[in-house]
């Protein structure tokens, strides 16, 4: 069951990111303008909400399967950069500073390099 919740929410947040990209394309908030804005505003909305669901999940009763089916299919599919969010603010949440210093650091970097070569390789 668990699976299949995932894979109705994660198709929900993949139409959601298609629907609120589309919405903003065309305006100053548009993906074409100085500022990426559409990407923007979806990565930082989803770890709103992943955030939400996760602290819900975790203080009030909201079982293991859905809260997986959310987090994982929902906001898995809106935006991947609430995972990244929530393992930094749980790694200073822990006390272990430097790692999410350098988790925080070398993840988007880590990223970048392997767009660079996967455009080498292509190219």
């Amino acid at each position: 069951m668990t699976l299949v919740l995932i894979s109705v929410f994660g198709i929900a947040g993949i139409l959601s990111r298609y629907g609120v990209d589309q919405m903003l394309i065309g305006t100053n908030w548009g993906t074409g303008s100085y500022w990426p804005w559409s990407t923007f505003f979806i990565n930082t909305f989803g770890s709103f909400v992943a955030a939400i669901i996760f602290f819900w999940a975790t203080r009030r009763s909201l079982s293991p399967e859905w809260s997986t089916a959310l987090l994982v299919g929902y906001c898995g599919g809106f935006t991947t950069f609430s995972a990244y969010a929530l393992q930094t603010f749980s790694l200073i949440e822990q006390g272990r500073l430097s790692v999410a210093a350098l988790y925080l650091t070398l993840s988007p970097i880590a990223a970048l390099i392997g767009v660079v070569f996967a455009r080498t390789l292509i190219s």
